[in-house]
Formats: structure tokens, C-alpha cells, sequence
């Protein structure tokens, strides 16, 4: 097993990418926030997704072992850069300077003739719990989240 790269910031927040592009863990101190480590033989949950709509409907991770990326970390930032299916992609995870959030800042390019309509899917799986709590019994941790969508206009 590789060792992971790492992103820190002066909030404390940490985020560790696997080699293949997968994120391997997001913690802020003692607080875990994914769930289940992503690894080099699949990944994990943690992801951004592009699909495309259109006559048939088909997708791609953004992020790990079956994304068509390229990956490096710059400066304070982890940038994936690929192409699919006439789009040509740019992803950059930044982490706030003081204070203990992420950001993911996505460029979509359509490089093909035609139109396309796509979706960009952002899928995160929460922990926010101790490590120890979280690797010991997953299902008791996941059952206490409570999430509510909000709509920002």
C-alpha cells in the first residue's frame, strides 16, 4: 500500500488522496467526516460524478481507479484533468485557509460538435465521529445523521 498524499490546513482539516485519485479520508481533528475510506483497489464513496443525458444516459467518476483522469497535487490544491465522451473536465479540491471547510471547483468544456446535457453529481458518505467510534461499528454511526436539502437561490 501507497502512502496516501495529504492536504492540510491551519483549521486542522485534513484530507488524504489515495494515488489512483480516490479520496482516502477527510478529518478535522478527532472528527472523521467520511465514513468509509476510499482505497487503491476501488476507491470509495466520496466522488464527483459527470453524466450525460441525452438519448441514452451514461456516466463517469471524476475521481479514482475508473475515472479518465490525471492526477497531481499543486500548490494547496489536488487537481484531476480528463476527457469523456466530448467533454473535457477539470476538478480542483482547495481547502479553506482558516477555516475548516473544502471546496470543489469544477470546469466542464464540451469539445465535441454537438450539444450536451449533463449532471454533475457530488456524493459524500458522514461520519462526523471518532475514528476509533467510526471504524468499530459503522451502522450505529450513520444511523444519528440527520441531513435536510436547502435550496439557495
Amino acid at each position: 500500500m501507497t502512502t496516501p498524499n495529504l492536504l492540510t490546513s491551519a483549521s486542522g482539516l485534513r484530507v488524504q488522496i489515495n494515488a489512483n485519485g480516490s479520496l482516502r479520508r477527510i478529518d478535522h481533528r478527532d472528527v472523521v467526516v467520511n465514513l468509509f475510506p476510499g482505497n487503491e483497489v476501488e476507491g470509495g464513496p466520496a466522488n464527483l460524478y459527470l453524466r450525460l443525458r441525452g438519448d441514452r444516459i451514461a456516466w463517469v467518476p471524476l475521481l479514482g481507479p475508473r475515472s479518465p483522469a490525471r492526477y497531481r497535487i499543486r500548490d494547496d490544491a489536488f487537481v484531476a484533468r480528463g476527457e469523456w465522451s466530448h467533454v473535457r473536465f477539470r476538478v480542483a479540491l482547495r481547502l479553506a485557509h482558516s477555516a475548516p471547510a473544502w471546496f470543489w471547483h469544477v470546469a466542464l468544456e464540451n469539445i465535441g460538435d454537438a450539444p450536451l446535457t449533463v449532471d454533475l453529481i457530488h456524493a459524500q458518505d458522514l461520519a462526523l465521529s471518532d475514528y476509533g467510534a467510526v471504524r468499530q461499528n459503522e451502522y450505529y454511526v450513520s444511523q444519528y445523521l440527520d441531513t435536510t436539502p436547502l435550496a439557495h437561490c
